[in-house]
Parts: structure tokens; sequence; C-alpha cells
């Protein structure tokens, strides 16, 4: 019965969490953001080059998940396995934004965007430390938060232009 909840909390996990990023390691815990590159560049190129980040991270998600019999984890481990796997390549792709130079008159919005992001990741974490601990009542909780601060890190992303790494 938990496998069966379990892998119906990461039912598309992987693709959804590959809309939105954040910073790097698997600890459980969100790591700190790196500071955002600021240059002249304008928002056009910026966008340019953020989106086509996303499309590989998008690309990399969609292989994660055809790694499993039916894109989908069998068991605990494996849903644990996948949730990490989708929540690493998201925070490699952030840590790649971030290092582009990225409008200054933008900063605000930018810096919204990425706090949604790491919201989203902390709550991917969570969720996966719950998994793993076989907590599946806070598994969930941690799901629903997840999927609130996804969609506002996906809006955000969205709104700013960012309409491939704002993909659910």
């Amino acid at each position: 019965m938990r496998t069966r909840v379990t892998v119906l909390l990461l039912s598309g996990l992987v693709l959804a969490a590959s809309a939105c990023g954040s910073s790097s390691t698997n600890t459980g815990s969100p790591a700190p953001s790196a500071a955002p590159t600021t240059a002249a560049v304008t928002k056009a190129a910026f966008v340019e080059q953020a989106n086509a980040i996303c499309k590989q991270m998008s690309e990399k998600s969609k292989e994660i998940a055809a790694s499993y019999p039916g894109g989908k984890p069998s068991n605990d481990a494996e849903a644990v396995e996948m949730l990490n796997k989708g929540l690493d390549v998201t925070a490699e792709a952030v840590t790649k934004i971030k290092a582009l130079p990225q409008p200054t008159e933008d900063s605000a919005a930018l810096t919204t965007a990425y706090a949604d992001i790491d919201a989203a990741i902390a709550a991917g974490r969570q969720m996966g430390t719950a998994l793993s601990s076989g907590d599946t009542a806070q598994a969930q909780a941690f799901s629903t938060e997840l999927d609130a601060a996804q969609k506002k890190a996906n809006a955000s992303a969205n709104a700013y232009g960012l309409t491939e790494c704002g993909k659910s």
C-alpha cells in the first residue's frame, strides 16, 4: 500500500520538478543559492539562453523517467531515487541560469523567481527525506507543498518570459 501511495505521489514528478529549479546537491535540504551574475545583457538574450538550458533540463528529466518501467518507480527506494535525480537535474540547470549574465533592470523579478524555485526544491528534498524514512503522511504533505511551490515558481518563470522553464 505504501509503495502504491508513493508511486501516485511521484507520478510525473520528475517532469514537474524539471519545470523549475534550485541550487545543487542532494542533501535533503536546499543548498545556498549562488548569487546571480549581473552584466549588461538584454532580457531577450537572457531569456533565450535560460530557455535553452531549461529545454536541456526537460530532456534529461524525460530520460530519467524513461529509465523506469512505465516511467514510474515501482517501490519507495526507486521513488526517492527518481525524485532526487530530477531535483539534481533541476539544480544543475538553475546553477547554469544563475551563472548567465542577467539584466540588471530585472533583478527584483529574477530574485523573486529564484526564491520561488528554491521553495519548490526545498519541498521536494523534504518529500524525499520523508519517503526515505517511510513517513508517507509527511511525504504527502510535502507533495502538496511542492505542488503549490511549483505552481508559484512556474508562474514567476512564465511571467518573466522563461516559458520553457515554466512548463509543468
